[in-house]
């Protein structure tokens, strides 16, 4: 009877810890998925400030979603922008390459103010499109 006791025991902790050890799974993923949403947005905010800085007559409507003249992209594909991470051996590699678009249109009825548009997509922790949307108004005093 007692080693009958002991299995059932041994069963039970053993669902326990397989239980235990997908939930953290599920926590890491999670912690992923909200890390890249933050990449994203900080991506899309430093975009809207390097256009506050702009003189007005620099961004000008794009046809869509093309990417402006101003836009430096460091040797990356046009709007492609990376974050990367230290590896414990002290290099930087990119731990995701972020897809980003603009589109800069007039704003209808009036002639010094034009909407901006930055859309950031890119395949989060668990293999899902996402995107990212966010929008200024550059004025013209």
């Amino acid at each position: 009877m007692t080693l009958i006791e002991v299995m059932i025991a041994i069963m039970l902790l053993a669902v326990g810890v397989a239980g235990m050890i997908s939930i953290q799974v599920l926590a890491m993923r999670d912690e992923a998925i909200a890390r890249q949403d933050n990449d994203a947005s900080r991506i899309a905010r430093d975009v809207l400030e390097q256009v506050a800085r702009l003189p007005f007559t620099t961004v000008l409507p794009t046809a869509g979603y093309d990417e402006p003249a101003w836009i430096s992209n460091a040797g990356y594909d046009d709007g492609e922008v990376p974050v990367s991470v230290q590896t414990p051996e002290g290099g930087e590699i990119d731990q995701l390459v972020y897809q980003v678009n603009w589109q800069v249109t007039a704003v209808p009825g009036q002639s010094s103010l034009r909407s901006v548009d930055i859309q950031i997509a890119w395949t989060d922790a668990a293999d899902r499109q996402q995107t990212y949307t966010s929008s200024t108004l550059k004025y013209n005093p």
